[in-house]
């Protein structure tokens, strides 16, 4: 019982309850860049470009891909 209190504490402190919210592609243009580790998984990898095209089939806009984190706000997507 004390880990699963251990755990759900640590879980605690990586949420954020600011009302700000995150459009990850804005109506009025401008998508969020997607990072990804370029050394991923190659399923990561085609997944991420996968859903890229969704992106830009829903909404004629495609997000960027890149590799380093460039300030401002990203999608992250990669594996543990």
């Amino acid at each position: 019982m004390k880990l699963i209190f251990l755990a759900i504490a640590m879980l605690t402190s990586f949420v954020s309850h600011n009302n700000e919210g995150f459009t990850w592609i804005s109506p009025r243009g401008g998508a969020a860049p997607i990072l990804v580790d370029s050394q991923d998984d190659k399923g990561v990898l085609r997944a991420v470009e996968n859903l890229r095209s969704d992106a830009f089939a829903v909404t004629s806009q495609t997000p960027a891909l890149i590799n380093e984190p460039a300030g401002g706000k990203a999608v992250i997507i990669g594996t543990v």
